[in-house]
């Protein structure tokens, strides 16, 4: 559609030698510029989703809300107005909220991204700390973890590399549904939120509305539901709150098993005060992205297959839920990570 050159910091770059002919111009409608960053005209700032990136001044424009992008392990993070760690050439900021390696220098596991240090933790990265600091545009390669050993044919204890860890166990989970109609398959489970959960779906209550819902985990055959449990973690899109562990996952109440399936309810969506009319709800409405999976009581291992879903309830007159605008569906883990911010879905589980 256009082509265009950049300054390290996204200033766009006019010269005689970038003519029409080539596809620059110096003038028309086309909106995305630096990095793929919208442009505003009349401002000249650019749209990083998140918050608003200043190109001629190489910084954005307001702090970064992402506060888990804040780390001692790099000081850079502590500019929470600076765009790509200062090193524009190594990183790029889709979200506004979180440096990624960009250039593939490092090939596929470059240590020096800012979401691989939270990912990891520095689990395995210790050898590259230095470098990482020092903003190098020479990105070391990442080194095996050194294991000490012994040689079966010399006894000698010597230094070696540790072998490429075995594949992963094939998933037990075959699949998820979220149900949101009919009746509740945990009959039993004690409702903070509602009177009567006998059926699925939008409720209204006099401070507040929700969705009554299940989400159905099918097991292989030959495996046992019970040596599982569910786990999960929701970002409030509203609020910009995570929550986890035992503030989020399911209660044993609120689980039934029924052979190879488990069912776990949930009632998402908001609630007023006692003091506060039903009314102050108009026009508001919850947002919320989840991701949900099973950990093995013995070994602690999650299992690898996730179930991420959006749900989203919209409240109309008096407080009342608009049922048309709202609903629940599954989304992509590309999806979730965008929404939420969290960079490693499966950690946030563990």
């Amino acid at each position: 559609m256009k082509r265009s050159d950049f300054q390290p910091y996204g200033e766009e770059v006019f010269s005689v030698e970038r003519t029409t002919a080539l596809g620059y111009t110096a003038a028309d409608s086309i909106r995305k510029k630096f990095t793929g960053y919208e442009r505003d005209s009349e401002s000249g700032l650019d749209f990083a989703q998140a918050r608003y990136y200043n190109s001629s001044h190489g910084r954005f424009t307001s702090v970064d809300p992402l506060t888990a992008s804040a780390t001692i392990r790099n000081p850079q993070t502590f500019n929470r107005y600076s765009y790509g760690l200062n090193s524009p050439y190594k990183f790029t900021d889709p979200l506004g909220l979180l440096s990624e390696y960009a250039t593939g220098a490092c090939g596929s596991n470059c240590p020096n991204s800012e979401s691989r240090w939270l990912q990891s933790g520095m689990a395995g990265y210790t050898d590259n700390y230095a470098a990482f600091l020092c903003g190098s545009f020479e990105c070391p390669q990442e080194k095996a973890p050194v294991v000490a050993a012994t040689s079966p044919q010399t006894g000698v204890h010597e230094a070696g590399h540790a072998l490429a860890e075995p594949p992963p166990d094939p998933p037990v989970v075959t699949g998820y549904e979220i149900i949101t109609s009919g009746t509740n398959n945990v009959p039993d489970t004690p409702h903070k939120e509602v009177d009567n959960a006998e059926t699925l779906g939008f409720v209204d209550t006099t401070y507040g509305g929700y969705l009554l819902m299940n989400v159905a985990v099918s097991f292989a055959p030959g495996t046992q539901p019970s040596d599982y449990y569910p786990v999960r973690t929701v970002f409030i899109l509203n609020s910009e709150e995570k929550r986890s562990g035992d503030k989020e996952n399911p209660q044993s109440g609120n689980i039934r098993i029924d052979g190879q399936t488990k069912y776990v309810f949930d009632e998402p969506g908001l609630t007023v005060s006692p003091t506060s009319p039903k009314a102050v709800l108009e026009n508001t409405t919850f947002a919320a992205v989840f991701v949900q999976g099973e950990i093995n009581k013995s070994t602690g291992i999650l299992d690898s297959n996730l179930l991420y879903y959006g749900i989203k309830i919209k409240y109309g007159k008096n407080g009342a839920i608009n049922r048309a605008a709202s609903g629940a569906w599954k989304i992509s883990r590309d999806q979730f990570i965008k929404y939420s911010g969290i960079k490693n879905p499966e950690k946030s589980l563990k």
